[in-house]
């Protein structure tokens, strides 16, 4: 199961900014428990790529199984975990 490293830097972003709530609601579906660690600005829009957020203790959702559900629904959404990283790399970029 994919998740999000503990401690880490990472963002979920969603091609339309209007269904951000709506992801967030599926976090909360998907776990409830792990929706309380849910850092402030954590799923945004594409705008915001490559800027990541500290993910604190948001670290047990499965990033899998929550994109298949955006999808399905017609959310495009991409879980991007940095690792250990607060900044994306140039060659990332390129």
């Amino acid at each position: 199961m994919p998740t999000f490293t503990r401690k880490g830097y990472g963002r979920i972003y969603v091609h339309d900014p209007n269904k951000i709530m709506q992801v967030k609601d599926k976090i909360k579906e998907i776990n409830e428990f792990e929706y309380d660690y849910l850092p402030s600005g954590f799923v945004t829009s594409f705008e915001d790529f490559p800027n990541v957020v500290y993910t604190h203790k948001f670290d047990d959702l499965d990033t899998d199984e929550l994109t298949l559900k955006c999808w399905r629904a017609g959310i495009f959404i991409f879980c991007f975990d940095n690792g250990h990283k607060e900044y994306v790399t140039d060659n990332l970029l390129d």
